[in-house]
């Protein structure tokens, strides 16, 4: 019944591995969000880490592999 609703990134916001670029802080972010009381909320592309910046680069495909 719990939901944190905590959301780092979606396809309408820049990703969260363009908005900070150390891995470390990345997964330091992604800790916090499955500790927290709830049920955290992954929107698709995160678990992959999904890259994109703006608007419509944030809706597209991780850079590195096309």
């Amino acid at each position: 019944m719990l939901k944190s609703w905590i959301i780092l990134d979606n396809h309408d916001t820049p990703r969260l591995k363009n908005l900070v670029k150390d891995g470390a802080k990345q997964r330091l972010a992604q800790a916090l969000q499955f500790s927290i009381p709830g049920s955290p909320c992954l929107y698709y592309g995160v678990e992959v880490g999904m890259e994109g910046g703006d608007d419509p680069a944030n809706r597209g495909p991780c850079a590195g592999i096309w």
